[in-house]
């Protein structure tokens, strides 16, 4: 079974990690990702599969390396959890790892989708969203709290089963963000660079941008770049600005791997090089970046 897309492969057809040899991967795109978003990087070490993640021992635990996993995926204790909450079940709040997101839901023989922790139905209407959510919130605060906040926000950012509020949304994105979360950083540093629901102000946008930034959210990361390409808020400066594309794009983030595709088309704050520019564009095409899928199409042959 792949360890990060969960297919089963054909026999001899997967492809073990060359390093610890204690996983397999069904292609090196699925390889790629397991070691950046699945949390591979963290227990890889080089040794028998015996040894290298923990053997028999389970529960998380990597004998050699470190403490056991303080938050281990439930399904496949190998991973810790998820706490961008992209993977967060909105019914009981159970939080997997990167890995198993994209495979978190269980179909039934009518096509339904569930949670495989509590069994709720994951197809929800946007109220019903809306309701599990707030329930959510008015349990006792814990890890789930700070995701619920900032995915209620969006709700209301975006009118989702309820009326559209930026203020409210504005409200619960800083609620989240003072909890924590790094993806309410950049959505309420957004809401400052438009104007919505509150005033627009660059200087604010760019100093939570930062705070996201420093947490690891691609998103703030890829906004410092944009903003630092064009001197909004922040000192022109496009080396700095391809810095942060690249660290978004190392996170496979669609939108930086084009920004800094485009960098080096143009040698803005890197070398040019159309080569590796139409490289990035290719990666922000596969996930269907729709300005990457139109240059591409314009690029004289060889490139």
């Amino acid at each position: 079974v792949c360890a990060h897309c969960k297919k089963a492969g054909e026999l001899g057809a997967m492809k073990q990690c060359s390093r610890c040899r204690s996983v397999t991967y069904c292609s090196v795109e699925c390889q790629k990702k397991h070691w950046k978003l699945g949390g591979h990087k963290r227990v890889c070490v080089k040794g028998d599969s015996d040894t290298a993640h923990g053997g028999a021992t389970g529960g998380g635990t990597t004998a050699g390396v470190g403490p056991p996993l303080k938050h281990p995926c439930p399904v496949c204790l190998d991973n810790e959890d998820d706490s961008s909450g992209f993977g967060m079940c909105f019914n009981c709040g159970q939080l997997y790892c990167g890995g198993c997101r994209d495979s978190l839901a269980t179909t039934n023989d009518r096509g339904v989708t569930h949670c495989p922790t509590c069994r709720a139905s994951i197809q929800a209407s946007e109220v019903e969203v809306v309701r599990r959510l707030r329930r959510l919130l008015a349990r006792p605060p814990g890890r789930h709290t700070r995701v619920a906040l900032h995915s209620l926000a969006v709700q209301f950012q975006a009118g989702w089963g309820v009326a559209k509020d930026l203020g409210e949304a504005a409200r619960l994105f800083r609620r989240s963000a003072d909890e924590g979360h790094a993806r309410a950083f950049n959505s309420l540093g957004a809401l400052y660079a438009n104007g919505w629901g509150v005033g627009q102000d660059d200087a604010e946008a760019v100093r939570l941008f930062r705070l996201g930034a420093e947490l690891g959210d691609m998103g703030s990361q890829h906004h410092l770049g944009v903003f630092s390409e064009r001197g909004q808020g922040v000192a022109q400066d496009d080396a700095v600005a391809a810095r942060f594309f690249r660290l978004a794009a190392d996170q496979e983030f669609p939108q930086a791997q084009h920004s800094l595709g485009s960098c080096y088309f143009l040698g803005k704050g890197v070398p040019q090089n159309p080569a590796e520019g139409a490289r990035l564009w290719r990666l922000a095409a596969k996930q269907g970046h729709a300005e990457s899928i139109s240059l591409l199409a314009s690029l004289p042959f060889g490139l």
